[in-house]
Order: structure tokens, then sequence, then C-alpha cells
């Protein structure tokens, strides 16, 4: 009796040991960043392949796949602005191929090694030589078919390719394979072939090596994942697999031989026989696992986890017995360097060099026999939400929504000189103007934090802002001279806007979090709108607040007090972005497809000015003259007075990625540009000011 109660108070005792252990993790630390300081690359790339009047190209895009060449000396890395070659023995860059800056979703090297063949999400299929980076072709979208996912075989003879299709008030995935005849001197000729495909819906897919096979799952909730594998050649269908209780996969992979399957989940990995229709082995990992790839001669498995560990197993093994049990755990290598969890994975053909790529914006090349650590690519990054640069202008700051990190670009070289990864469960919001604050919310939408960039530690928090706790879209904006936040939620149907005064010197970690004498309330609650409120933004004074949403109307408010200055009406429409000159006298108001433009002094209409595009990111010249107007993969500059459009400049990934902010640096004599595509591109303000290119 005493042994079985010693025995569930030690239960007891560890289960809360691990409860707090998992909450005192989620709250951030004092110190809120750890930093590493980049290796600068020796290479000057940020030059390469620039459009005109475009100086600096900082960011290298999102990896989306990578593949070595069949002599093992480069790898190339398709991203959402094209293809990246390097040197796989010491993963310098060499090249950034040429032709349109396109979102390569996968290539494929020819047998010889002298092509290399990607597919676009715009639904083309492009071809260069190895050699000088030259676009031999394109063969272009065909029948508005864009691809949302393109899955090559190992020499690009195979291509299967998903389409995103409305079916009734869902979305389903239309799968398309293609053969391409394979030479090494021209563009392909390009067969389809129909798939008889039952399946709706299409979580994961992959091709053989060879070309021959596809395998796909499909995930029905409280049902278990199903694996179908196809002839690619006719479409038959040739078998069912059926496990991973009630997991979504995540991965596929066929084996080299073509004689085993491997699929994961979150939780494990499966290896299937083929012939059988039976699993021989299982592989778990606490963390879960992203990706998988066999090795050239099929007898290792790779598997990427969240955490960011890579681990190796022996993929001949017949699990029996305990020691298999056992086994599922212990993996013949693991490769550890990564800070977040695993997007891609390559084997060089040779088997002896393993890359893989992270969401911590890193490539990293392994010796497979070793697990040393070989080389590290930076400047891969995802998209980014926001921009601002340091006070004396020679670092420009990136943030994105998506990754619980910071970039720090180094203007003078155009290289990433440091990333700083945040500590705790936190999503970025908006960066201050001088760089020097970065406001978030927590994973569960309760605070927002304010951090000290430069101290790497937390300097505030807003507690009880009373917006909607879970999944709160938060629109947050800081006065130009930091003093003052502005909050408002995009899930708050009224329009309430607060004022909150950011100078109070930091409190202490203890009141910050174990006090409950940490009440904050709002400086001002303004009150005007009715509706959803979209766009918010200081004076250049930081004295007025302009918002404006979907009432169709905009408010201007005096910060010192929280009154209601003037109302400015005339919007058919939603207003999407907001806009005052550097004189503080217009204020530009946008509306999608038109800007107007308002006289603050006589609190009239100027004037309205049709865009070609759609306008989500407005700004006016230094000197007040020339508004910038950015959309999808482009800005257009118009003239304030006249509206006439003046130019247009293309210098991001074309049509899937839009532009998301932009700011002027070095006195007016640059203009940045920050894009979803993972980019950021440095103009020279008067080349593109002064000529139509």
């Amino acid at each position: 009796m005493k042994s079985t109660r010693l025995f569930f108070t030690i239960l007891i005792v560890a289960f809360v040991v691990l409860l707090l252990t998992f909450i005192i993790s989620g709250v951030p630390k004092r110190g809120g960043l750890s930093t590493i300081t980049l290796q600068p690359s020796e290479v000057d790339y940020s030059n390469w392949e620039l459009p005109y009047g475009a100086k600096t190209r900082l960011g290298k895009g999102k990896v989306n796949d990578i593949k070595v060449s069949p002599d093992n000396t480069r790898f190339a890395v398709a991203t959402t602005i094209g293809v990246w070659m390097h040197d796989a023995n010491t993963g310098k860059e060499i090249a950034l191929f040429k032709g349109e800056r396109e979102d390569i979703k996968d290539i494929a090297f020819s047998a010889d090694g002298k092509m290399l063949t990607g597919a676009s999400s715009a639904g083309a299929i492009l071809r260069w030589k190895i050699d000088t980076g030259e676009l031999v072709g394109i063969i272009p979208m065909e029948k508005d078919q864009r691809f949302h996912a393109a899955h090559f075989s190992e020499n690009g003879t195979v291509l299967v390719t998903t389409d995103l299709l409305s079916k009734g008030d869902g979305i389903i995935e239309k799968v398309y394979v293609k053969s391409l005849e394979e030479n090494s001197t021209e563009m392909p000729t390009v067969k389809k072939i129909d798939m008889d495909f039952k399946e709706e819906d299409i979580d994961g897919i992959v091709i053989s090596p060879d070309g021959h096979f596809l395998a796909t799952s499909y995930y029905e909730r409280k049902k278990d994942d199903r694996i179908n594998v196809w002839k690619t050649d006719t479409g038959e269908h040739l078998l069912t697999l059926t496990s991973h209780k009630q997991r979504l996969l995540s991965d596929l992979a066929f084996s080299h031989d073509g004689k085993s399957l491997a699929s994961c989940d979150n939780y494990s990995i499966k290896i299937w026989d083929i012939d059988t229709t039976t699993h021989r082995a299982t592989f778990k990992e606490i963390a879960g696992f992203n990706t998988l790839i066999y090795s050239p001669n099929s007898k290792l498995l790779a598997g990427g986890g969240d955490n960011g560990v890579i681990s190796l197993w022996n993929a001949t093994q017949n699990q029996q017995g305990l020691r298999g049990i056992i086994g599922n755990y212990y993996p013949m290598l693991e490769l550890k360097g990564h800070k977040d969890e695993i997007t891609a994975l390559a084997f060089s053909p040779n088997g002896e060099l393993l890359l893989s790529a992270s969401e911590d914006n890193t490539i990293r090349g392994w010796e497979t026999s070793t697990g040393s650590l070989q080389f590290i690519c930076t400047g891969y990054i995802d998209e980014i939400s926001g921009i601002a640069a340091s006070a004396d202008e020679n670092t420009i700051i990136s943030v994105s929504n998506l990754q619980p990190q910071i970039q720090h670009w180094n203007v003078d070289i155009g290289h990433q000189k440091s990333v700083s990864y945040l500590k705790g469960y936190v999503t970025h919001e908006t960066i201050s103007p001088n760089a020097s604050i970065l406001a978030m919310k927590d994973a569960f939408g309760k605070d927002i934090r304010l951090l000290d960039i430069n101290k790497n530690r937390y300097r505030g928090i807003i507690k009880k802002h009373g917006y909607p706790k879970n999944r709160s879209r938060l629109l947050l904006v800081f006065s130009p001279e930091e003093k003052m936040l502005a909050i408002t939620s995009k899930n708050n149907q009224i329009g309430t806007i607060q004022l909150w005064d950011i100078t109070d010197p930091p409190q202490s970690f203890l009141e910050r979090h174990v006090t409950k004498s940490n009440v904050n309330r709002p400086r001002h609650k303004l009150t005007g709108h009715k509706d959803i409120v979209d766009a918010l933004t200081f004076s250049p004074n930081g004295r007025l607040l302009a918002s404006g949403g979907e009432s169709k109307q905009i408010n201007l408010w005096n910060v010192d007090t929280g009154d209601l200055k003037f109302t400015l009406t005339g919007h058919n429409i939603s207003t999407n972005a907001l806009a005052f000159s550097p004189d503080g006298k217009i204020l530009a108001s946008s509306s999608y497809g038109t800007i107007y433009l308002w006289d603050l002094t006589n609190r009239m209409l100027l004037r309205k000015c049709q865009t070609e595009k759609g306008n989500y990111v407005i700004l006016f010249s230094p000197d007040s003259k020339t508004l910038v107007v950015a959309g999808w993969d482009s800005f257009q500059l118009y003239d304030v007075q006249t509206c006439q459009l003046l130019s247009t400049h293309t210098g991001h990934s074309s049509w899937l990625h839009k532009i998301t902010d932009m700011v002027f640096i070095e006195r007016g004599k640059t203009l940045v540009s920050a894009c979803e595509d993972g980019t950021i591109v440095l103009w020279d303000w008067d080349k593109i000011s002064q000529r139509n290119p």
C-alpha cells in the first residue's frame, strides 16, 4: 500500500515539474533575445541580377527546394525569387540564375548535369544552362493553370504539379502529370498524362526518383490517413496504405531502389514495403517530423524535425520485439545546429553530403559519415512584414509575423550581419520607426510586449488591452518619436482605438509577472468609428493620428487630448492605407485602385488619383512632391500635383508576393522596399524618380 502511494506521489511530483517547466519556458525572460553574429559572405551576391535603379538586394528569398548536381560539385536552391547556385564544397554563392524573378517551386538537374529545369508558381516551366546561368527558354502557363506545388523526378523527365481549385464551399487540389522529353540543348517537349484520381483533397504528394510512381496522402477527420500509389504513365491506381492513427502526414519519400516508401506525421516515421503493402519499421521523435529523404543508395533515411534536429536512420532494418520498439527512438546519427524546424533536405548523388534548410533562415551542409558541419549559407528568409532603419541608418532591421526572429542587415556591404531569436511564444506585429522597439503579442493574445532591440530585453508589457484574445488581428502603430503606441483590432467591430503612453520606465520582471499591481490603462480610447479600422498613421510631428477603415470615413485625432478634430468623407469603399506628407499638409488615403489626396489645412479633397494596381503601401517622397504606391510585385511613382504616373519599378518576385513595407533612408537618397518574397531592395531615388525605364 505504501509503495503504491509512493509511486503515485512520484508521478504527481514529476507531472508538476513538467508543467512548471512548460509554463516557465513560455514566459519571456528578461533577456528577450539571443543574438548570433553571422560571418558575412566573401561573395558580393547582393548586386546580382538587379533591375534598373536598384542598388542592393538584401535576402535571397524563401527556400522551396534544394538539389545537388550529378557531379557533386554544385547545389541549386529554388526560392521565391529564382534559383541560386552554390559551390557544394564551400557553400559559397556562384550565381543567381538569369531571367525574370520567379517563385520557383521545384528544380531538377538533367542527367548529364548541363541543364537545370524549374517549375514556377505562375505555371511555367523554365530551363537554364548550368555553366552560365543563362535562361534557355520558358514554356508558359497552360490554360490559367498555376502551380500550388511541383515535384520533379530525379532527372527532371517527369513533373507532377497540383493546382488549387474551388469546389462548392471548399477548395480541392487537382493533380497534373507531365512527361518532359530529356535533352541537353533545348526546351523539352511536354506530354500531359491524365490521372484517374478519385481523391478530392490531397495533403501530400511525392514522385519516385525514376518518375514511374506517384504517392499521395489524404486525411479525413476521425479516420486514419490513407496513402495511395499510382503509375505516372497511365494514371493507374496500384495500392493503398492505411495507418498513422488519425494523424495528418507532413511528408512522403520514395527510396531510390523503388522498394520502399517512407511517410511521417508529427510523431513518427513509417517505412512501407511496397511489394507487401506492410510497414516494417517505425521511428519516433517527440518533437515531430516535417520532411523526409532517402540517401541515393536507399540505406539511410533522413528526417527533419520541428526542433531543428535532423535524424539519420538505418532504412534497411526490420524492427522486431522489444529491441525494435526501443530502437524507435535511437537514430544512427543526429545533426544539431538549426534553431528552428527543418523545411527541406537534399543528399548529394554520392551520399557524402546532406543539405538542410530551416525556418532559422540558414542552409547547412553536413558530412553524412561523421555528422560534422561543413558550411552555413545565410540570407534565405521567409516573407518580410516590416522594416525600419537604425538611427545611424547603417543597419536595416526586418521582421516577419511568421517567425520569432529579427534580422539585422548591413546597408554598406549588403549582407545579413546578425539574427536575433525571440524567447517565449510571441508573434511580431510592428517595429518602431528608428528600429529600437518591437511590439508583439503573445501566442494567447492576452498581452502586448515591447522589446528593446538594442538592449536585448523586454522593456514593458501592456496588459488587459480589452481586445479579443483568441486569434486577435491587432494593428499596432508607433508615433514618430516612439513615445506613443496606437492599437486597434480587426476583430473589433466598433473600431475602438487605444493610445498608450510607452515612455514610462520598464517594469521589473517581478512586477510584470508576479504582482497584481500591474494594471495598465490606455491614455485615451478613441471611439469615433462604427466599423473595423484597417489603417492608422501618425502625423510627422506626432500630434495627429489618422484612422480609416470599413466605415468609409477618415478621422483625425488630437493625440494629446484624444479629441476628434475633424472627419474626412468621400471614400466609396473602405480605406486600406494612409500616409501623411513629410510637411504635414497632405494626407493620402487608399481604396485599392484609387488614391485620395486631402488638404488638411482646408479639410477638403484635393484630387483623386486612379492607380494601375492594388495599393497596399503608400509613401510620400521627402520633398512631398511624389507619391510612392506599392502593389503586388512592383511600385509606381505618381506626381502629387497632377496624379500623372511617372514610372513603374519591379524588383521583387512576380505575381504572387506583395510589397509589405517601404521607407526612405540616407536623407531621402535611398528608397527601401520589403516584400513577402523574402527580399529587401534598396533603390537609388535620384535614378528612379528622374526616368521611366
